[in-house]
């Protein structure tokens, strides 16, 4: 378990699994748009992730 474990699997989740739970996303879209500080290792992810 390190720092953003969980952040970066729920950033790599599948597209399908997220069409299938669009409120999902807009809640995951939510909690990454107030964070302070994103591990370095997950920014591409996270841009990557609020590109979509």
């Amino acid at each position: 378990m390190y720092e953003g474990d969980l952040l970066a699997a729920v950033l790599t989740t599948s597209a399908e699994i997220r069409s299938e739970s669009p409120e999902l996303g807009r809640a995951v879209r939510l909690i990454i748009s107030q964070l302070a500080d994103v591990p370095p290792a997950l920014e591409r992810e996270v841009k990557g992730f609020l590109a979509l």
